[in-house]
Parts: C-alpha cells; sequence; structure tokens
C-alpha cells in the first residue's frame, strides 16, 4: 500500500518491518555507533563506526540495514 502526501509518495511498511528498524535504532543508541558511507567504484557502501572507540567494522555492505544486522548478530 503506498500513501501519498502531495508530491511525495511514501510506502507504508508493515508492522515487523517498523519493529525491526525500532531494533537497529535502539542498538545503534546503545553501542553509541554511527553509520558511514562510502562510494566504492560509484556505489554506495556503509559500515558501522565507534567514533569514541576508534573501532570500525572491517567490511563495507550494501545497505545500513545489513551492516546493523551484521553487527546485531555478531554480538549474539
Amino acid at each position: 500500500m503506498i500513501t501519498e502526501y502531495g508530491k511525495v509518495t511514501i510506502p507504508c511498511h508493515s508492522y515487523q518491518s517498523l519493529v525491526q528498524d525500532a531494533k537497529r535504532f535502539q542498538f545503534l543508541m546503545d553501542e553509541r555507533c554511527v553509520i558511514t558511507k562510502t562510494k566504492i567504484w560509484e556505489v554506495e557502501h556503509y559500515r558501522l563506526e565507534w567514533p569514541f572507540d576508534g573501532y570500525c567494522q572491517r567490511e563495507w555492505f550494501k545497505s545500513p540495514e545489513e551492516a546493523i544486522d551484521t553487527q546485531m548478530e555478531e554480538i549474539k
């Protein structure tokens, strides 16, 4: 389902995706980390960095969600 507000079209997310997004946001807050972005061969890549600790993920991911989910799985 797509809801239109003026000229902007906003996709309506399922409840589960909103819950997952909230978990990701809470993870970022708890870990005090940030998402960084770079372009590699004109393709955007993302990873997490902990600016207060000087640590960052070793690999780059194709989406911020993938970077967060990978780190969440590693901590479990």
